[in-house]
């Protein structure tokens, strides 16, 4: 079972590739802002736009969570052959989440962040960071 159309599907005149990305660090805490960038190529015959999307995923939370959760987006316009970088900033504390007594919860363990035109795992671009406790 598998979806037809992923989110974030759309056709496009112009074609579009992700190269490099990367994250300032390879850990984070709560009071954290991770920064992420990311190098997007038109290499179709005209110019288009992209919408570039990043998902966060916490690989070992206490409560089941989303496979793919939207954390940020950006639109860019690029002419042919042309390219770009897009930076993200994601404060840690937006990694958060209801925990057991209701309460935010932020728990250290390992995320994977993955930047994509769309929510299609197969092709996705994924980075695995680290979570710190902070006590």
């Amino acid at each position: 079972n598998a979806p037809q159309l992923h989110f974030g599907h759309g056709l496009s005149y112009c074609r579009f590739s992700i190269s490099n990305f990367t994250a300032l660090s390879r850990d984070f805490g709560l009071g954290d802002v991770i920064r992420f960038s990311v190098e997007i190529v038109n290499e179709g015959p005209m110019q288009g736009e992209a919408t570039v999307l990043l998902f966060a995923r916490d690989l070992v939370a206490s409560i089941a969570r989303p496979l793919l959760e939207l954390k940020r987006f950006a639109k860019i316009a690029l002419g042919a052959g042309e390219r770009d970088v897009i930076d993200f900033a994601l404060p840690a504390a937006e990694l958060s989440f209801p925990g057991a007594d209701f309460q935010p919860c932020f728990e250290a363990g390992e995320f994977e962040f993955s930047a994509g035109f769309s929510a299609d795992p197969k092709v996705l671009t994924t980075i695995r960071l680290q979570a710190l406790s902070d006590a």
